[in-house]
């Protein structure tokens, strides 16, 4: 195997690493404030929530609340923070996985560092499956006729399911003999007895992957994974409590400050990297 600086490269096993994910969202906390906590509903019920001992004379009374659970519930729900709100954002703070393990934590975000791509799809993919096993517990829609609105992903998921019916019933209505089309794939063009094409044939007749949606177009979310040092700026850690120099934001510049790089510093060897590009703002659009 390839060695870099001395060490035998890794082989991350993604299993393991999707169900720590799947841990981490089940089971992680943040603190807010006690102040801040009132007047918002995230559907936390008082069980989920834990009154943090206070240790210095300034520090205000804090709660420790569950992060992603209440916010998924949103998403699933299809209940925005704000009228005008279209696409929920999801953001993983890297962080917050060293905050919440040392050890798991710290290895998955050293290795979604390192592969940010792979790992952005695989935190989506845990989401998904999350949220699928999620209920609707929104009691209404804004229509008034109860559960959650329908979108432009509802009709596309609709027309897809219809066509992939009436792709079957002309399957079975066109004189296929054994499960075969007598004219072949391409209407008689010699194809018939191809392994790629029967095999492509069978996947389709049996409504799988080639038929559906792909799952990117079905999400109702972004995913932002953050750099280490940085924190989130939208729900639910808009509410977060960050102290000081002892928060897991620390660094030498500062809290929340991420040391970038510059754009013309940026090598081929940072390709599927999360990286950090610090720069001037010289003009921005008033939306």
């Amino acid at each position: 195997m390839a060695e870099t600086d001395g060490d035998v490269a890794e082989h991350p096993n993604y299993q393991e690493d999707e169900a720590t994910f799947s841990l981490f969202l089940r089971e992680h906390t943040i603190l807010t404030t006690v102040n801040n906590d009132n007047g918002n509903d995230n559907g936390d019920d008082d069980d989920s929530l834990l009154l943090e001992p206070i240790t210095t004379v300034n520090k205000p009374p804090l709660h420790r609340r569950p992060c992603y659970p209440p916010h998924l519930q949103r998403v699933k729900n299809r209940h925005p923070y704000h009228p005008h709100q279209k696409t929920f954002l999801i953001e993983i703070p890297l962080s917050e996985l060293v905050a919440w393990d040392a050890i798991r934590g710290t290895e998955l975000a050293r290795r979604a560092t390192r592969n940010g791509m792979r790992y952005q799809e695989l935190f989506c993919k845990v989401i998904d499956e999350v949220l699928e096993g999620m209920a609707s517990t929104y009691p209404g829609g804004r229509n008034g006729t109860g559960g959650a609105r329908r979108d432009a992903i509802d009709v596309l998921a609709d027309q897809r399911r219809a066509q992939q019916e009436a792709h079957r019933a002309n399957n079975g209505d066109n004189g296929d003999i054994n499960g075969e089309d007598v004219n072949g794939p391409l209407g008689g063009g010699g194809l018939e007895n191809d392994a790629a094409v029967r095999n492509a044939q069978n996947v389709n007749a049996a409504g799988g992957a080639t038929e559906d949606l792909p799952p990117l177009l079905m999400r109702r979310y972004e995913l932002r994974i953050l750099p280490l040092k940085r924190p989130g700026a939208l729900p639910p850690f808009d509410r977060q409590y960050i102290d000081g120099k002892d928060s897991q934001y620390a660094s030498e510049e500062g809290v929340g400050e991420v040391q970038g790089v510059s754009l013309r510093r940026v090598r081929s060897q940072a390709i599927g990297s999360l990286v950090t590009v610090c720069g001037m703002i010289v003009r921005a659009s008033g939306e």
